[in-house]
């Protein structure tokens, strides 16, 4: 019986940390990054950016929504770098320069 009180319990504490408002841009390339650019991470929650950076010091909250970049260039729409606090409207380019886009996004949604 106690058993069964604590697996409920301890499933009932994971399943509040779980961040299902949250998405996360992975492997993807970022013009500020002087090392390791192909290895950048976006973190976008409630339609804002809220982290930019290299992948070993990302804070990807549990249960984010995934997309891997596979090394895209990651811009905002208006061409410049990605800034944490600002809405999520980007733009996934293979070049720097953002001439080719695969993939946009606004205000946190991906456009078809």
């Amino acid at each position: 019986m106690l058993l069964l009180a604590l697996s409920g319990w301890l499933a009932a504490s994971c399943s509040s940390n779980v961040d299902s408002a949250s998405q996360v841009i992975l492997q993807v390339r970022l013009p500020d990054l002087k090392e390791n650019a192909d290895h950048g991470v976006i973190v976008i929650r409630e339609r804002r950016i809220v982290w930019v950076g290299p992948q070993q010091l990302a804070p990807i909250p549990p249960g984010a929504a995934k997309f891997k970049a596979d090394g895209l260039w990651a811009l905002g729409a208006d061409g410049r770098p990605l800034r944490a606090g600002q809405p999520a409207t980007l733009i996934l380019s293979r070049d720097p320069a953002g001439r080719h886009v695969v993939r946009q996004m606004r205000d946190g949604q991906w456009t078809p």
